[in-house]
């Protein structure tokens, strides 16, 4: 066996020029069907695969040596050619480069002729030079995502291309995908989220129609129309789509989630991937990722009620709101400024909270009661006009969150109030 092999390629196309995607060539003794090896390197160290797959041009290459019957079906399966007696060796080429007229060069066109000059068609991407990729003088050949890259040696090396600040990379069969990071303004969050708590309450159901992640020191990473996603919380981590930690939430208190994200790893063959996470820790801490995990976004927090439940909630946005207002103070008579403790009903990180106050009077005077955020501020007054002292009068409005409480004032002891929440806004970029 001769100690190097001979360059061969070819570019398969149907009968209107166009490329045969996926061209499959399979590759035999002479007038056999048994398997003859070729290889990706002039030097033989590396057999490559039987068939030989082309690429969406067409195009096939190997190295080969001796006489081959090559056999060239397409990806469905149809014989296309069945060539015998190919001499696939060095030697073999009937014309060298010296031979070709200025810019021509020796180009396969199959057995009989063998080569024969001809210029390289840019146009097509027909022709390339017989030796190793195309001319560039190294055995080197370059997998997904790769590129040769020279070097000051005057060769060439197999290179990545790696994702920067605001820059993301997607290396794929074929292709390499960059793109600018146009959400630097907004580094995480959700358009369309629609998430929910499910039936057992101890999971919850992430969706929305875009998620914008954040990476963990750089950059972000965008997913349209993600499937669905559901967390359990009783699920120990930190493992995706459970939680970030080995302990149990405790009841009675809060709980994050997060879409998290795996970029994968084509040279360990990891697939990428798009999971959800819960946390005891809000943003901008951010949750304890899995391995491997290195983007999240925040979706929002939901209640972990006494007996260890979620509380049924539902995302919608920026907003979560109860399927059930909870009610915060019953029979209120407080007629000096009175505190109501919020801390189980919005979470330290909300915004704004939406609040349902209602003026129970037992009186037939023109009774009211204020509502504040601020001690000693009145934002907000509910009147109860003369009348039948069993009408009952309410209002419905947001107020800031100024440590997860409110004020209210009775005008006398005739005033009784109950005030209960029906949801709260989150930092979560959602619209």
């Amino acid at each position: 066996m001769a100690a190097t092999a001979q360059f061969w390629e070819e570019q398969f196309n149907d009968d209107s020029n166009n490329p045969f995607d996926g061209v499959l060539v399979y590759h035999y003794e002479a007038g056999t069907t048994s398997v003859k090896d070729v290889w990706t390197d002039r030097a033989k160290t590396t057999v490559a695969e039987q068939p030989r797959a082309g690429d969406s041009h067409g195009f096939v290459w190997f190295y080969g040596d001796g006489l081959y019957r090559l056999r060239i079906l397409d990806k469905n399966g149809a014989l296309l050619y069945d060539w015998d007696n190919v001499n696939i060796s060095v030697g073999s080429v009937g014309i060298e480069a010296g031979d070709c007229e200025v810019g021509m060069v020796p180009v396969y066109v199959g057995p009989g002729d063998q080569f024969e000059c001809d210029f390289i068609d840019l146009a097509t991407v027909r022709g390339c030079l017989p030796i190793a990729n195309c001319g560039t003088g190294t055995d080197d050949t370059p997998s997904d995502g790769t590129l040769l890259i020279g070097n000051t040696a005057g060769g060439y090396t197999v290179g990545n291309i790696t994702a920067g600040t605001g820059i993301t990379v997607t290396n794929g069969n074929g292709t390499i995908a960059i793109a600018a990071g146009g959400l630097q303004a907004q580094p995480y969050g959700s358009i369309g989220q629609k998430s929910f708590v499910a039936s057992s309450q101890n999971q919850f159901t992430l969706s929305a129609d875009v998620v914008m992640l954040r990476h963990t020191t750089s950059g972000s990473a965008v997913r349209y129309a993600p499937s669905n996603l559901t967390n359990d919380i009783t699920t120990a981590g930190s493992t995706a789509n459970g939680r970030d930690a080995a302990a149990a939430f405790s009841a009675s208190s809060w709980v994050h989630f997060y879409w998290i994200f795996d970029p994968g790893d084509e040279d360990t063959a990891r697939p990428e991937n798009l999971a959800s996470l819960s946390s005891a820790t809000a943003p901008p801490t951010g949750p304890t990722l899995p391995t491997n995990y290195v983007y999240w976004s925040y979706a929002g927090a939901v209640r972990l009620n006494s007996s260890s439940q979620l509380t049924r909630t539902r995302i919608m946005g920026n907003k979560a709101l109860y399927e059930t207002h909870q009610q915060a103070l019953t029979d209120g008579v407080a007629t000096t400024e009175s505190e109501v403790n919020l801390q189980s009903f919005i979470p330290p990180n909300a915004g704004y909270f939406q609040v349902s106050v209602l003026n129970k009077k037992d009186d037939d005077g023109n009774l009211s009661v204020d509502i504040g955020f601020i001690a000693g501020s009145i934002f907000h007054t509910i009147y109860s006009p003369h009348g039948d002292q069993s009408t009952n009068y309410s209002d419905v409005f947001e107020m800031p969150n100024v440590g997860q409480r409110m004020f209210y004032t009775g005008a006398d002891e005739n005033v009784i109030v109950d005030i209960f929440m029906q949801g709260y806004s989150l930092p979560n970029g959602g619209s």
